[in-house]
C-alpha cells in the first residue's frame, strides 16, 4: 500500500490541502476560498480530498500544516485538525509557515519576490524570499508592518492566491513542530 504525506494549511481565507506520495513525486493540490465557512467545511472537505485520490487514512505517514501568520482563528483551526488527526492516526506532525507556502505557490523556480499576508489596519505580514524547484529561500522576514513600509520595488508582490500545501509535504517529516505564528 503506497503512504503519503497530507499537508494542509488554513490561515489565510482559502483552505489548502495536498497529498506528496511518500515513494515518489506524485502530489495531488486542492485550494478553495472559503472565509468565514472554513471551521464548517475543513474536515468534510478533507475526507473527500482523500477519497477523490483513493487514500485511505490508514495510509497516511506524516502531516505538515501551515502555522502562519494570517488569521488567528484560521491557523488555530488548521493546527488542531492537524495535530487531532495526528494522534489518532499515531504519525508525526510537523508545522512550516504559511508566507513560505505563499511565496511556494507564486513565484516560479528562480523568481525573488515578496509573500503577503493581509494583517489588516494597513498592515501586512510579508517575507521576502526566492523559490527554489522544491524549495523556498528566506531573505527578509517574516514582518509585519504597514503595507507602505515594504521595500518592493523591482520586486513581484504576491497575494491573494492560495498558499499551497504541497510546501508543507516537503517539511512533514523533518519540521519543525506546529507552534503557530501570529504575526
Amino acid at each position: 500500500m503506497a503512504r503519503w504525506i497530507l499537508a494542509l494549511d488554513t490561515a489565510t481565507p482559502w483552505r489548502s490541502l495536498a497529498l506528496r506520495r511518500l515513494d515518489g513525486n506524485e502530489v495531488h493540490r486542492d485550494a478553495t476560498l472559503l472565509g468565514r465557512e472554513l471551521a464548517t467545511r475543513l474536515l468534510p472537505d478533507l475526507d473527500a480530498f482523500l477519497a477523490r485520490h483513493g487514500v485511505h487514512r490508514g495510509a497516511i505517514a506524516a502531516i505538515g500544516v501551515g502555522v502562519g501568520p494570517g488569521s488567528y482563528t484560521g491557523i488555530r483551526i488548521g493546527v488542531a485538525a492537524a495535530l487531532g488527526l495526528g494522534r489518532a492516526l499515531g504519525v508525526r506532525v510537523s508545522g512550516s509557515g504559511t508566507l513560505e507556502a505563499l511565496a511556494f505557490a507564486g513565484l516560479a523556480p528562480g523568481e525573488t519576490g515578496w509573500a503577503l499576508i493581509d494583517a489588516r489596519r494597513g498592515r501586512v505580514h510579508a517575507l521576502l524570499a526566492m523559490r527554489g524547484e522544491d524549495a523556498v529561500t528566506v531573505l527578509e522576514g517574516p514582518v509585519t508592518c504597514p503595507r507602505s513600509d515594504l521595500p518592493t520595488a523591482g520586486a513581484r508582490c504576491v497575494e491573494d492566491v492560495a498558499p499551497d500545501a504541497a510546501f508543507h509535504t516537503l517539511h512533514a517529516l523533518g519540521g519543525g513542530p506546529p507552534e503557530p505564528r501570529y504575526g
